[in-house]
């Protein structure tokens, strides 16, 4: 039986034993305020301060995490590897009505990893079509048989979602969360002037106070294919005016870009100046266009370009195209691939992220290059790049 599941239990573990701490020190030090209330409402104070510590570091967003176990492989000699489960949206309906709870999907494995059907579905009517959805994007190695080592075969699997309101915030008290989440192999910087719809935050008059002022940095999450944001944070700003602004910023809107495979992902911070009467935050009537180029194979233009492994015992063979994401600097960040044998893709993606290219600069500034590399692979085990 494998495995995978991230939890967030232990910080709020934590978080109630250090404020229940924090009430016997105050007390055995006499603090005024504590040693004047009757035991009742030391217990009533204790759980206000733990739920109101308990927002600051959780939030009230959404936290994903999967549990996944194989069955019906009774020849396998090994279990599939999840490759990549996507992450399912949480139904803004569900979300509405603090619905929440695990969703259990049965999918079918075939012989290249590929979720090919979708079987029992239990959990939550409002939460099983997102689950749905995600787990058929799901990849994986396939299982290999007992008797063929090196012959794939069809697998069943149940994914477990599990939908829970109790997400952290992403501040710099928890770092390493408000790192994953940004995480992207594009760094775009501020992308004020290169929206084509980028709106004002609607404040409500009751916040418009005459000495309220100050910038509001929302830092952001782009699919660049889409152009749309799937993700906006306030990292720092006036505390009144951040949830306006995160709503106007996940309203914002990028030239698209035509990239075969996988979603690609960028981040990248949004400004909002103080309160203003103007319509939009960007004032260029044409706005600049995101700083990616997207080119075809690029083999022949690598300064370093080193061959896959050919699997041990693998009779595989085709040809296997990565996508990949080069800095200005002529690094790869990132590398990826959709199609070919499993066993041939992953020792495709090591040598892609190894490869090196000359620095790309236009007008001097930074630009980023998505494009592709080929690998043959041949029957002898050979290796063609």
């Amino acid at each position: 039986m494998n495995r995978q599941e991230f939890s967030i239990n232990w910080m709020k573990a934590g978080t109630f034993g250090f404020v229940w701490c924090l009430m016997f020190v105050l007390e055995s030090n006499n603090f005024m305020p504590l040693t004047c209330l009757k035991s009742k409402n030391s217990v009533v104070l204790a759980n206000l301060l733990f739920f109101g510590l308990h927002f600051l570091l959780f939030g009230c967003q959404i936290e994903y995490s999967q549990q996944i176990t194989f069955s019906d492989c009774s020849d396998c000699a090994s279990l599939p590897k999840p490759i990549r489960i996507p992450t399912p949206e949480y139904p803004k309906e569900a979300k509405e009505k603090r619905i929440s709870g695990n969703v259990t999907v049965t999918v079918t494995i075939n012989e290249y990893g590929n979720v090919i059907d979708v079987g029992k579905v239990s959990g939550d009517d409002m939460l099983r079509q997102s689950a749905i959805e995600a787990s058929r994007k799901a990849k994986f190695q396939p299982a290999l048989t007992i008797s063929t080592p090196s012959k794939a075969v069809k697998a069943v699997a149940q994914i477990v979602y599990k939908f829970v309101l109790d997400e952290p915030i992403l501040t710099r008290n928890n770092q390493k969360g408000y790192t994953e989440l940004f995480k992207a192999p594009i760094s775009l910087g501020i992308l004020n002037d290169r929206a084509i719809y980028l709106p004002q935050p609607i404040y409500p008059k009751a916040v418009l106070r005459p000495r309220s002022q100050g910038d509001v940095i929302i830092q952001i999450k782009l699919n660049v294919q889409e152009g749309k944001l799937v993700l906006a944070k306030a990292v720092s700003g006036n505390l009144i005016f951040r949830k306006y602004a995160e709503e106007a910023a996940m309203k914002a809107k990028f030239q698209p870009k035509n990239i075969e495979g996988s979603p690609l992902f960028a981040n990248g911070v949004l400004v909002f100046k103080h309160p203003s009467k103007e319509k939009t935050v960007n004032d260029t009537k044409t706005p600049k266009v995101l700083p990616i180029i997207v080119v075809g194979v690029v083999n022949k233009r690598a300064i370093y370009l080193p061959k896959p492994t050919f699997p041990t015992g693998c009779r595989c063979q085709g040809t296997i195209k990565v996508r990949i994401v080069v800095d200005e600097s002529g690094r790869v960040t990132d590398a990826s691939a959709n199609e070919g044998h499993p066993l041939l893709q992953a020792g495709s993606i090591q040598a892609a992220r190894q490869t090196k290219f000359s620095p790309t600069l236009i007008n001097g500034g930074r630009i980023y290059v998505v494009a592709f590399l080929e690998y043959i692979f041949s029957p002898n085990g050979q290796v063609k790049v």
